[in-house]
């Protein structure tokens, strides 16, 4: 195992969420038969935090104390860095809140017996208001530093953990450098005229956010189920605006389809700029430096689709890979949406998921109306 080196120029890569710990991520790469080597995120990798990748193969070793890389005979503890301290999780989906929980050994049990929990968050004395509260959730999409909060993951708990109130120490992985800004979006968008795939795939699964938790004004970390940031809200905000403009009803962000949409730029990132098997699917990609403006980002990118509208016809409607982005836009039947990004090096990769998913042909008359 090598600490602090990531894999470059990777084939048959596949990513995995929430692997809790490097150990585990070894695990899957032996249970893979095409997995050779594998590279694990730590927490201080941003949006990277806790995914596995299992790699065929690759052309070169590159420095990134933000990563843990090893090859499929590595023997790895899996119970190595389940417990990270003085952390808190970011993103929080599926939350379910307990008060008066005296332990984090408490709050990972409880964790356990609920079926669908992924993480879990314990609050101890020195939080305050916050004390002996226990978060247990289904996923998250990061982790950030908070006093006095410990964080632990149901896939450690093979059996049931210790209830004494000292918490135990840190884990012995020091890679705790934090990434890099990642580039900002540039003002003048290139887009992608790939055009977007239909395809019969169900995704009417709707995801519901739960009630908030509170909100500790210590941290930066987001207290509510799944609050939307600020990426996600421009990205819904202007998706609604041009919508309205061409009479079709508001869309509705969705969780799952924002975790998808993340899901694949991040996989863009070592594939390129490619359209997933997924039906109902814009892209779109910029290049720049410095730090991402997430409220330009999720504007510049879907007024780059939209504007595919100048070369759509009224009177001669049907799919066109110019006007492909701005026909799912509008499409008068779609209901839910989610948004993504992902940044390597100076590009930026941004997708957007709908459904039901547009751009059926026979149906663009009813779809995509002119502006009233």
């Amino acid at each position: 195992m090598k600490t602090g080196i990531n894999l470059q120029g990777r084939k048959g890569n596949i990513v995995i969420d929430y692997v809790s710990t490097a150990g585990k991520c070894a695990r899957h790469c032996e249970d893979d038969e095409n997995c050779n080597y594998w590279v694990w995120h730590v927490s201080t990798a941003g949006m990277y935090a806790y995914k596995c990748a299992l790699v065929e193969s690759y052309s070169n070793e590159a420095s990134d104390p933000n990563s843990v890389t090893g090859s499929k005979d590595c023997q790895v503890s899996e119970n190595e860095n389940c417990l990270i301290e003085d952390s808190n999780l970011q993103g929080r989906i599926g939350s379910e809140k307990t008060t008066g929980v005296s332990s984090w050994g408490e709050c990972a049990l409880l964790c356990k017996e609920r079926g669908s929990c992924k993480a879990w968050v314990w609050h101890s004395e020195s939080t305050g208001v916050y004390a002996d509260i226990c978060v247990t959730v289904e996923g998250f999409t990061g982790v950030a530093p908070n006093s006095g909060v410990m964080v632990g993951f149901q896939s450690c708990q093979d059996e049931a953990p210790s209830t004494t109130k000292p918490a135990p120490p840190l884990p012995t992985d020091s890679t705790t450098t934090t990434t890099e800004p990642a580039p900002p979006l540039p003002t003048d968008p290139t887009t992608t005229k790939t055009p977007p795939t239909p395809a019969p795939t169900d995704l009417t699964t709707i995801q519901t956010p739960s009630t908030p938790a509170p909100t500790d004004p210590t941290t930066t970390v987001r207290e509510i189920l799944h609050e939307y940031s600020p990426f996600e809200k421009k990205c819904l905000e202007v998706h609604n605006k041009y919508r309205a403009t061409h009479q079709a009803p508001a869309l509705q962000l969705d969780p799952k389809l924002c975790k998808d949409a993340k899901d694949w730029a991040i996989r863009m990132t070592n594939i390129g700029m490619k359209h997933s098997d997924v039906g109902g699917e814009n892209l779109y990609m910029s290049w720049s430096g410095g730090e991402v403006d997430e409220e330009a980002l999720g504007e510049d990118s879907t007024k780059a689709w939209y504007d595919e509208v100048k070369d759509y016809s009224y009177s001669n409607p049907g799919f066109s890979s110019a006007t492909g982005h701005f026909t799912q836009v509008v499409w008068k039947a779609s209901e839910k949406l989610g948004c993504g990004y992902a940044v390597d090096g100076s590009n930026v990769y941004v997708v957007a998921r709908y459904t039901p998913v547009g751009n059926y042909m026979g149906q663009f008359p009813d779809n995509v109306l002119p502006p009233k």
